[in-house]
């Protein structure tokens, strides 16, 4: 693992991504080790003692970070795709055919993106090999890409939908890079979201196009594009291009910012250029500096070529969303006087104001950052979005629509901006018509929950209209809506989890969540949507964490009775640690310890962490830091414990005090490990005590 600047470790290098280089690689590897490179074999010598010498076919040109050598004992599986490039999956001896969903994603993925790019992939092979302990989760070394078994090895029948469904979104986001950073490179780590970003939005480009049924746009909205606004509304926050002086800076920047905002302004430009001249743009990006290093300015430059007489200029609107912090929130108020008896359409007229969204509180009369933002706004009588580029500070737009229709300002999502509605009636209109009738779009109904749940946070609305909203969603179907609304429920039970009126929050969210429970039951059913099968667990979940009596019981029941589906038995597992006491702690151990398929271990870990026995919850943090537990697990089990209850999550953090000098010393080697490790620690407190404590 050479990425950031590690190659410099191995052998003699210009260890920067612009000092690109043609590697010959010779390897010398034990008797009965295999050795896998970024090349095919070109030869190999065999000596008396067993050793094997290896030798490689030249590489392309290429940076050191993305040299790849493997030494190992494999099993593989091989196809070859659509063009004839040889893709294999490399495992551990016995867990091959546990690669066959990522190899029949590979092999689609790479087909996907030579057509839509109109670039064809470089090399003659595809390598994929799963790692069972790695702290990166997956690097894109060119022709030979690496991964955590969790992220490579799913198995149809075992695996949940979910869990499929990200092995072949991470396999997609390796495959994206084989373009985006190996043949077209940052020129330095300043413009890393090239990289990143790109990937991380053609990740969602590919599964969309190859599994359009999996409404992978819609989860896109409810994962990167929220993951982005959220880590991008706190004060210190950074800019998507951030000036990189040395190597001890480059980890900082490998975060949501480079990676979900940098593909979420993607995304935006994508939808303001329309998709075929973001097409031909990048197109034209990757033939003109393929087996070069870029800069961001060389991104717009190869866009503006295609714009044809474009009024807005690329560079100018963009610039003002890669170097500055932050994004903006767009106040709405409605200026039109309200008449009764009007015509059904008319001109409705809108005041915006923007300025920045922060969590700790906004101010609407802070001009000292702007932005332009593509606006796109739909309505309830309108066939097609308004689309409008806001420049300045504060300006009118008029919309047609009827009087009492609901009117939306950011259609699909694709404007990385909130928007609060000031004036009340748009809210209700929106929530009447448009949530409970479905006329909004998925995403759109995801997004207006979402801005909601932000204002609340950051003290614009209560809490008490967000609740009220709620109502809206009672006959929601959709599996990425109700994933935002129960993750936002689950915020506000560890913030009132302590309150002397927590109980009449619990009844209101399970009265909220039991009709989806109850409408998609515990089995999978003929007429079940793509996503159910993962929005029936969600549900599940969420009520057998807030200890609902049926759920309990019933969760209980079919673990006894062995009569689980693979989505529901992550779910189940934790009803019964729990639930249970000491007898059922050491069965799920017992199952952790004995688990061979990957998923199935994650989950057992995950549920050991669900008991709230002080006894049990001390055995579970020691086990955490055992040899038992990966290093890329630990923050799994830790988050559990902090989540399932307040005596738990100071028992975790009193852990994590305790044993911070063997936390540091054997996981800060790994930005992606201990930054896991540190969240799960902290992030589920909400009193000022243990906010200073943790300061």
């Amino acid at each position: 693992q050479f990425e950031a600047c590690d190659a410099r470790r191995c052998f003699p290098c210009w260890d920067e991504p612009s000092f690109k280089a043609v590697f010959e690689v010779n390897v010398k590897a034990p008797a009965g080790r295999i050795v896998i490179s970024n090349m095919p074999v070109k030869s190999m010598d065999t000596h008396q003692d067993g050793s094997s010498m290896y030798h490689f076919e030249d590489t392309p040109i290429m940076s050191t970070y993305l040299v790849c050598v493997c030494v190992g004992e494999y099993d593989y599986i091989e196809t070859t795709n659509k063009e004839g490039v040889l893709v294999r999956v490399y495992t551990t001896p016995g867990k091959k055919e546990q690669g066959r969903v990522a190899l029949d994603a590979a092999a689609a993925s790479l087909s996907m993106f030579h057509h839509w790019f109109n670039v064809p992939y470089p090399l003659k092979k595809l390598d994929l090999l799963a790692i069972p302990d790695f702290s990166a989760g997956a690097m894109e070394n060119w022709g030979a890409i690496t991964f955590r078994e969790t992220a490579l090895l799913a198995v149809p029948g075992q695996s949940s939908e979910a869990y499929i469904h990200n092995v072949c979104r991470i396999v997609a986001h390796e495959l994206a890079h084989q373009w985006f950073g190996n043949l077209v490179t940052m020129e330095w780590w300043t413009h890393l979201w090239l990289n990143e970003g790109f990937a991380r939005w053609a990740e969602t480009l590919c599964v969309d196009h190859i599994h359009p049924e999996w409404n992978f746009w819609q989860k896109y909205v409810g994962n990167a594009y929220t993951q982005a606004l959220n880590l991008d509304s706190l004060k210190s926050s950074h800019a998507i291009e951030v000036a990189v002086k040395s190597e001890k800076e480059i980890n900082q920047i490998f975060d949501a910012i480079s990676y979900a905002k940098g593909a979420s302004v993607i995304r935006m430009l994508a939808a303001f250029l329309g998709i075929e001249t973001f097409q031909k743009g990048l197109h034209y990006y990757l033939t003109t500096h393929q087996f070069q290093n870029t800069v961001t300015e060389d991104l717009w430059a190869s866009l503006r070529t295609m714009q044809m007489g474009a009024s807005v200029d690329v560079e100018t609107m963009m610039t003002s969303w890669t170097k500055q912090v932050g994004y903006p929130v767009i106040r709405v108020e409605e200026i039109t006087q309200h008449q009764q008896n009007v015509p059904s359409t008319t001109a409705r007229t809108f005041r915006l104001t923007q300025t920045r969204f922060l969590r700790t509180g906004v101010n609407f009369d802070d001009h000292s950052q702007r932005w332009m933002i593509p606006l796109t706004i739909s309505s309830q009588t309108s066939a097609h979005p308004t689309k409008v580029l806001m420049s300045e500070d504060s300006m009118t737009v008029t919309i047609e629509a009827g009087p009492n229709d609901w009117v939306y300002f950011n259609s699909r999502q694709t404007g990385v901006y909130r928007v609060y509605y000031a004036t009340p009636r748009l809210v209700t209109a929106i929530g009447a018509a448009g949530v409970a009738n479905k006329q909004l779009l998925a995403e759109d109904r995801l997004g207006f929950e979402f801005d909601l749940f932000a204002l609340v946070l950051a003290g614009v609305i209560p809490t008490t209209q967000l609740l009220d909203i709620y109502q809206y969603y009672r006959d929601e179907d959709d599996q990425f809506v109700w994933g935002s609304v129960i993750s936002h429920l689950q915020a506000l039970t560890h913030v009132f989890s302590e309150e002397d009126w927590y109980a009449s929050f619990d009844s209101f969210a399970c009265d909220l969540l039991m009709p989806v429970a109850k409408r998609l039951g515990w089995e999978s059913r003929s007429d079940d949507r793509p996503n159910d099968a993962t929005l029936r667990a969600q549900a599940i979940s969420f009520l057998g964490g807030l200890s609902h009596p049926d759920i309990t019981a019933e969760g209980i029941r079919r673990f006894h009775a062995d009569a689980l589906a693979p989505d529901l038995r992550a779910t189940t597992y934790g009803i019964v640690v729990a639930c249970g006491q000491k007898q059922q702690y050491n069965a799920m151990l017992s199952k952790y310890e004995s688990a061979e398929f990957v998923e199935e271990k994650k989950r057992a870990l995950s549920a050991l962490g669900r008991t709230t026995d002080p006894e049990l919850v001390q055995h579970a943090l020691h086990l955490a830091l055992s040899p038992k537990v990966r290093s890329q697990d630990i923050s799994a089990l830790i988050d559990s414990l902090a989540s399932s209850s307040p005596a738990s999550r100071r028992a975790v953090w009193q852990w994590a005090k305790d044993n911070w000098s063997t936390i540091d010393s054997r996981l800060s080697s790994s930005l992606f490990v201990f930054g896991s490790l540190v969240t799960a620690c902290i992030t589920h407190f909400t009193d000022s005590a243990t906010a200073d404590d943790i300061e």
